[in-house]
C-alpha cells in the first residue's frame, strides 16, 4: 500500500493511492481502518504541499493567546 505524489503545479497536486481491497484475513472494520489510514496519509501529504507553497515570513504566530513557533527542518 502506498500514497505518492505524482505531479504538482501552482494550483493543483495529483496523488496516486495504491492498496489491496481484498484481504481474506481481515474483517470489514479492519479493511475500513486501512482505508482511513491511507486517507489520513494523503491528507498529511497534501497539507505538506500546501505549506511548502506558502510564503511565511512570520517567526511567531499567536493563536488563542498561545505563541506558536515555526519548526526548522
Amino acid at each position: 500500500m502506498s500514497v505518492k505524489l505524482v505531479s504538482k503545479d501552482k494550483s493543483k497536486v495529483i496523488f496516486e493511492v495504491t492498496m489491496d481491497l481484498n484481504n481474506d484475513n481481515e474483517s470489514f472494520l479492519e479493511t475500513e481502518d486501512r482505508i482511513m489510514d491511507k486517507v489520513n496519509e494523503l491528507g498529511s501529504l497534501a497539507t505538506g504541499q500546501v505549506m511548502k507553497s506558502l510564503d511565511i515570513t512570520d517567526k511567531v504566530i499567536e493563536v488563542d493567546g498561545q505563541k506558536l513557533y515555526s519548526k526548522k527542518n
